[in-house]
């Protein structure tokens, strides 16, 4: 009697052992699931950061060229206004030139 009491008990705790393990299965298995859905959403994240990165590298170029024309067209310019500052000078001087002939034919 001593033998079959010892072996009830024996498989209730295995039972209880049994329900032991099957409730570490399924938290594993929830954790498991959290775990994959969190590398999901990283990976989703790690995209998208790559995406906006790729963005400001176009942009930082756009900026770049933009930055580059801006300087040719200042440089231009400021070519012209030289260029315009010397018509001037000239324009002047062919006014002086001028009042000079017309006081010698007078």
């Amino acid at each position: 009697m001593r033998g079959q009491t010892t072996a009830i008990e024996g498989q209730e705790l295995l039972q209880e052992i049994a329900t032991v393990f099957n409730h570490v299965k399924a938290s594993s298995d929830i954790s498991n699931t959290n775990m994959k859905q969190s590398v999901f959403a990283i990976e989703k994240v790690s995209s998208q950061f790559t995406h906006l990165l790729n963005e400001i590298d176009l942009l930082s170029a756009v900026s770049q060229q933009n930055s580059a024309e801006t300087e040719e067209i200042v440089s231009s310019i400021y070519e012209e206004n030289k260029l315009l500052e010397a018509i001037d000078k000239a324009t002047g001087k062919l006014q002086t030139l001028n009042h000079e002939l017309i006081s010698l034919t007078e």
